[in-house]
């Protein structure tokens, strides 16, 4: 599936792209605690849905400075 490959990183649709937006996208989801939902459909479009943590998990909290 597409949607699987564009989350692996450097998988690009476009003749410009680096194909690592998502995979970015998805490792700092992933870092704190949430998760992403995409849903793609042909002449429909895609909808990419991140849901984050109120409070981050604790491994995840960046230290003040």
């Amino acid at each position: 599936e597409e949607v699987a490959r564009a989350l692996g990183g450097f998988y690009t649709t476009k003749p410009q792209g680096t194909g690592l937006g998502l995979s970015v996208v998805r490792r700092l989801v992933a870092d704190h605690g949430g998760e992403i939902h995409i849903d793609t459909a042909p002449r429909r479009g895609t909808t990419v849905i991140v849901e984050l943590p109120a409070h981050p998990p604790r491994q995840a909290r960046i230290p003040h400075s």
